[in-house]
């Protein structure tokens, strides 16, 4: 889902090498349906945090395109909508010839931070995205 960046000496851009929040969380083994979380997070310096020159959609673009295999499609173009009431953007994907999407992904910011929040969800991805469109930032 996410790939880390390579550490590149001469990367200058503000998602260059790892990303400083890297979580999984899965569903127990098991459960019925199966889910998969993934949340990376790279904490911004000042000068991106200027919305007029980087606007979030700008990095949604690098984000949510980066994030997906070459096995997934896009079902959607970037759909921007509300987190928390903070901007993200949403981009739904699925397997080639599927329409269901089975990966959900989103690119927001909270506290300096952007941060991809990417949900596999291999069957009934509904409850999911409802519940990570329902989520609060604490």
């Amino acid at each position: 889902m996410t790939t880390e960046t390579p550490n590149d000496p001469v990367c200058t851009g503000p998602l260059c090498g790892s990303p400083d929040i890297n979580a999984v969380l899965e569903s127990k083994p098991g459960s019925n349906p199966s889910y998969r979380l993934y949340l990376s997070g790279w904490k911004l310096s000042a000068q991106y945090l200027n919305r007029n020159r980087y606007p979030l959609k700008w990095f949604a673009g690098i984000m949510l395109e980066g994030s997906m295999g070459s096995d997934l499609v896009a079902l959607e173009k970037q759909t921007a909508l509300q987190l928390d009431g903070k901007p993200a953007f949403r981009l739904l994907a699925a397997g080639h010839g599927e329409s269901t999407p089975r990966v959900l992904g989103y690119v927001s910011e909270a506290r300096g931070y952007v941060f991809l929040l990417v949900g596999a969800a291999p069957s009934a991805p509904h409850p999911l995205q409802s519940a990570i469109e329902a989520l609060k930032f604490h």
